[in-house]
């Protein structure tokens, strides 16, 4: 299976000194609703840095390796049967659902969670 590389906790929930880099697999369509993307930026913001250290525990429960990330931009570069709104080769910018985090190079994520890139 391809891999991509991943900010990622390994064990347990830590500050930005604890986060690794590491390969996981790349995401590949596997559902109609999804959609692949070449991610050509993605950022670790606020609300990252806090899930990641821990604080929103309380609210939803995480499992390791934790994949930080959830803000991107890219091209799409694959879409499952039922896809409509998107097609392959449109710039996109994402706020992936908490389900498909982790924003580096590739993502997969649910139809509603993006839109296309303003012209």
């Amino acid at each position: 299976m391809p891999t991509m590389q991943a900010v990622i906790l390994p064990t347990t929930y830590s500050d930005p000194s604890g986060y690794q880099l590491s390969s996981v697999p790349r995401p590949q369509v596997t559902d109609p609703s999804d959609v692949v993307v070449r991610v050509h930026a993605s950022s670790i913001n606020p609300i990252d840095v806090k899930k990641a250290s821990g604080l929103m525990k309380l609210m939803a429960e995480d499992s390791f390796p934790y994949i930080i990330g959830y803000d991107v931009s890219g091209v799409v570069t694959a879409v499952g049967s039922s896809v409509t709104r998107f097609k392959v080769g449109e710039e996109v910018y994402v706020r992936l659902p908490d389900s498909h985090r982790g924003t580096c190079p590739v993502t997969r994520s649910l139809t509603g969670a993006r839109n296309l890139k303003p012209r």
